[in-house]
């Protein structure tokens, strides 16, 4: 069990790895199926490439202590995005369901962040708390553009569902 400061810096940093691998999993699975939303596949497939890199600076953040992520919580928390996906896809209205967790897991990430420079920063490690801040303010700005994407998508949705089956992609 992680006591120290530094070792509750090692343990956020490795969750951390492990958010991101969840995060690459659930975009992933997502993306491929928002053919009819384009506006939402793009701002989904520029923050897939953006979380890639982030995996890597947590990684980089890491290898700085001696440390490596830890392969049991990546592929624990990456199952955990495929588990979330194969649900969202049974339901009816799987766009909006997916829109609402990208939606809010970016501000679980905006959270994470915050607390882990609050960690760094007490442990004295200026470079962690550099790299955290960079990647929340990607997490922030990804936050801000899928939130005005909420009132369009659903109002697409709709127009799709009235529609009905044989409407045009």
């Amino acid at each position: 069990m992680a006591t120290t400061p530094r070792e509750i810096l090692i343990v956020g940093l490795r969750n951390a790895y492990g958010l991101e691998g969840q995060a690459l999993t659930t975009m992933e699975n997502v993306h491929g199926r928002l053919e009819h939303y384009s506006e939402l596949k793009i701002v989904v497939g520029e923050h897939i490439e953006e979380t890639r890199g982030q995996q890597q600076m947590i990684a980089h953040c890491l290898s700085r202590f001696g440390e490596t992520p830890s392969t049991l919580k990546e592929v624990g928390m990456r199952l955990m995005g495929n588990v979330q996906a194969m649900v969202q896809g049974m339901a009816e209205d799987e766009v909006l369901k997916n829109m609402f967790s990208l939606y809010a897991f970016e501000h679980f990430e905006i959270a994470s962040y915050k607390s882990l420079i609050a960690i760094a920063e007490d442990c004295g490690e200026t470079e962690v708390a550099r790299v955290c801040r960079q990647i929340l303010q990607q997490e922030e700005t990804a936050g801000r553009k899928l939130e005005p994407l909420i009132a369009s998508v659903t109002r697409s949705y709709l127009q799709r569902e009235a529609a009905g089956p044989a409407a045009p992609g």
